[in-house]
């Protein structure tokens, strides 16, 4: 079956159509005809059958009316007077002459005779009887069995039927019956043969009565071939037909068969299914083989014949009953052919008109299919359903044009967004190679920062020393010049007394000297701690050079280190836009190749719907549709890493900031360092040119209290001269008293200015402290962002390899559309003219 069905499938449009209509026309017809035949048949069986059985009803009736009339007209004649009288004149005389003697009697001869007389008076009557009824003869039968007279003159005439050769004849054995029979009684001898006849013969016979008294029987001889005659009426039985009556008893017929040339009665025995049912007693219709193993429908009734049990059969073979059901089986199979010959002609024409179109259609499809352009349209030769598909297809076409067109257009557009997503990568890529490489130079340089930075620290700790140490000598030496003061103005208050008092000059040089004896020696106790004083100054002002020197190494690595990351910044933000262009090239891929991918899907339903032509066309579709669907799947996993990357972007662009921000504040805070360190450097450049002046005036006044001292003691061998070193000693307490007051002015603000200093130093000590604590921070930072960093260029380099994937994609799936000749291949070529 299955087999069957593959070749039916294979087959062409225009036989599939000619197979169809012939089975649409071949099973109707069949059922018809097989319909028309089974109730045309059963309709004609019944026909036949009713005919039959009215036939039978009708023989029936024929017979049983022919067998009373006979009956009727036995008795009738058997009561007659003359009949009576007749039976009364001959019995006499014929048992005065006996056989013999009645024979001769009748002879012309004896014409003159009583016997002879009486016979001929009495013949005419049973003659023309006889010839009106048409029977085979009439006997005269007086009570002694002679038989007295008969309308034939057989053999059989005045023989005796208890004593001569025919007592046991059929008409012997009635006479037995109704001899002794009432009046107007009728009896039905049997059909049996009978000698004087030489022919099967039966007999009806009614007693005569003269006065109540039995003068004798009259038998009529029927004739049988007037039943024969009305059994064999063929009206209505046809070729085959026949009535035939059976004896119940023995079940021979007792007629003859229309079939036989001789007779058959007595002689046919019918013992068929009819007849025993008949024999039950039963009355039908039945189709069953009859006598002759023919099979017929057959009537059957049973009836009594004045009290003998007789059946009537009515049959007509069964093929003739069927001859108009073959008659019509012919005529519905003359039909059938003709009707299939007119399917086949139809068939032919409608396959052609219908195959045709189709066929040209699928010829056009194929063409589209193999030159693979759809530009080409299939005419449209009808508006009826073929005219539709050729319009759905030809829709189909356009269809499948304009979505290849966009393919092809969505195609291009992807592999020039891959194209340029695949330079962006790469130059992602590299941007993020060069940020790597900044951020770790960068990370060396927060380092190296931090390395300064706890030399500066260390410097200021240093510097924090050397300005309280300074400041404990600065307090010392203001405690000195106090006391320088204390003794200039001392001695300016003595030169003074001794100028005044020239008179006791002696006493007052001595005073004087002494005076300057202790004013040399503060003058020295003042120059030590000056000296002191300008050794701490100038340790100082060594640790400030080299603070200044780590201070500037500092700030510039802190600049540097700001240029670096403000690079990295940039790189940053020019990885985050790339990366943003990036997820808008993606985006519009990621668009283009769903909307592909619908389209290729569309275009392989629309195939599909081509059927086996558009077989080439799902193909392409489908590798079209997996080539976006792999485009499209490229595109997300790279917007992914792109999230991720720019996702690690802005992580690292955090850390950039916060690097940033902690280089800030190193780069303020090493500013401000600067500020204080060069502010210390400053002062401490002050207090070396103070201590400078200090100590030369310090030597001054040792070499003015010196020459006090060698003027007061001159003073005893001169005296002339000490009103001179008088007014000389008090200029020069006067100028000692002014330089010991400057130089505890200086001495003040130099005490002051190192109180500031050691300020400085101490806010200088925590701005380190809290730099080296940002640089510690910003060198984490800076491990992480080079992490960040390196995370960065392996989702670049994975964007790039992806990106080089969809390039790949995009460019097969633009070749795999340009097999295709579509509208837009023209509009191109028009643009490129």
């Amino acid at each position: 079956m299955k087999g069957l069905w593959s070749w039916f499938g294979n087959l062409n449009l225009k036989f599939k159509l000619l197979i169809f209509a012939l089975l649409l026309s071949l099973v109707p017809i069949i059922v018809v005809t097989y319909l028309l035949n089974s109730s045309s048949a059963e309709a004609i069986t019944e026909g036949f059958k009713n005919r039959v059985q009215a036939i039978r009803d009708s023989r029936v009736a024929h017979i049983s009316d022919w067998f009373e009339q006979m009956g009727t007209e036995a008795r009738y004649l058997a009561g007659t007077r003359r009949v009576a009288d007749a039976a009364q004149k001959l019995a006499p005389l014929f048992r005065e002459l006996g056989e013999t003697g009645a024979r001769a009697a009748i002879g012309d001869i004896y014409s003159e005779s009583p016997f002879h007389k009486a016979y001929r008076e009495a013949e005419p009557t049973f003659k023309q009887f006889a010839e009106n009824y048409g029977l085979h003869d009439i006997h005269l039968i007086d009570n002694d069995g002679n038989i007295l007279l008969t309308a034939a003159r057989r053999a059989d005439i005045f023989t005796n039927l208890t004593s001569g050769p025919y007592s046991n004849s059929n008409l012997a054995k009635l006479f037995q019956k109704v001899k002794r029979a009432p009046a107007a009684y009728v009896e039905l001898g049997l059909f049996e043969f009978y000698q004087p006849a030489n022919n099967v013969e039966v007999f009806i016979a009614s007693p005569i009565l003269a006065g109540g008294t039995h003068v004798g029987i009259l038998a009529f001889q029927l004739p049988y071939e007037e039943m024969n005659k009305i059994l064999q009426e063929r009206q209505g039985l046809g070729e085959t037909g026949e009535s035939y009556m059976v004896n119940l008893g023995d079940l021979l017929m007792r007629s003859d068969s229309r079939f036989s040339s001789q007779s058959t009665i007595l002689k046919q025995k019918v013992d068929t299914e009819p007849v025993r049912r008949a024999a039950r007693g039963e009355t039908g219709i039945i189709i069953a083989k009859d006598y002759r193993g023919v099979e017929v429908i057959c009537a059957y009734q049973p009836f009594e014949i004045l009290g003998i049990k007789e059946a009537i059969l009515t049959s007509i073979d069964l093929e003739e009953a069927m001859i108009p059901v073959a008659e019509m089986e012919r005529t519905a199979f003359f039909i059938a052919i003709m009707t299939i010959v007119l399917v086949v002609v139809l068939a032919l024409f409608m396959a052609n008109l219908l195959a045709g179109p189709i066929t040209r259609i699928a010829v056009m499809i194929n063409k589209i299919a193999t030159e693979r352009d759809f530009t080409l349209e299939i005419p449209i030769e009808y508006e009826d359903e073929i005219g539709n598909m050729a319009a759905e297809v030809n829709a189909l076409m356009r269809v499948l044009n304009n979505a290849f067109v966009m393919v092809d257009d969505s195609a291009r557009k992807i592999d020039e967004n891959a194209s340029e997503v695949f330079q962006r990568a790469s130059a992602n890529r590299e941007r993020a190679e060069n940020q790597e490489k900044e951020v770790i130079e960068s990370e060396k340089i927060l380092k190296a920062m931090g390395a300064t930075a706890g030399e500066v620290q260390k410097a200021s700790y240093a510097q924090r020393d050397a300005a309280n140490l300074s400041s404990q000598h600065i307090g010392e030496f203001v405690e000195a010049l106090d006391k320088v003061e204390d003794a200039s103005k001392g001695q300016a208050n003595e030169v003074a007394v001794a100028t005044d008092r020239v008179v006791a000059m002696g006493e007052t040089g001595a005073i004087v000297v002494a005076t300057a004896g202790k004013q040399g020696e503060a003058v020295a106790k003042v120059t030590a701690a000056v000296d002191e004083f300008a050794r701490a100054v100038e340790e100082m002002t060594q640790i400030a050079v080299r603070s200044t020197e780590h201070g500037r190494q500092v700030l510039e690595a802190a600049n540097e280190g700001t240029l670096s990351v403000n690079a990295t910044v940039e790189g940053m933000r020019a990885i985050a836009e790339s990366s943003d262009q990036i997820s808008e090239i993606i985006s519009v891929i990621t668009e283009i190749a769903e909307q592909t991918n619908l389209l290729a899907l569309n275009a392989a339903i629309e195939a599909a719907r081509a059927g086996a032509h558009g077989k080439g066309f799902a193909v392409v579709a489908d590798e079209v549709g997996k080539l976006a669907q792999r485009s499209s799947e490229a595109a997300k996993e790279i917007t992914q890493l792109i999230k991720d990357s720019a996702t690690r972007v802005t992580e690292g662009t955090n850390l950039t900031d916060q690097s940033a921000f902690a280089l800030q504040k190193i780069a303020q805070g090493g500013e401000v360092n600067m500020q204080a360190i060069e502010e210390i450097s400053r002062t401490s450049d002050i207090l070396t040119k103070g201590t400078r002046n200090i100590h030369s005036m310090m030597q001054e006044l040792n070499t003015l209290a010196q020459e006090i001292a060698s003027h007061a003691g001159q003073q005893g061998a001169r005296r002339e001269a000490a009103q001179k070193a008088l007014s000389v000693v008090e200029q020069n307490a006067q100028t000692i008293v002014e330089l010991v007051t400057e130089a505890d002015k200086g001495a003040a603000s130099v005490s002051d200015e190192m109180q500031t200093i050691v300020k400085r130093t101490g806010e200088m000590e925590q701005m380190t402290d809290l730099q080296a604590e940002r640089s510690k921070n910003a060198s984490g930072i800076a491990a992480r962002h080079v992490e960040g960093s390196r995370s960065t260029v392996e989702g670049a380099g994975r964007v790039v390899g992806i990106s080089k994937e969809l390039q790949t994609l995009s460019q097969s799936l633009a070749r795999e559309v340009s097999q295709f000749k579509h509208s837009g291949d023209a509009e191109k070529k028009l643009v490129k003219k």
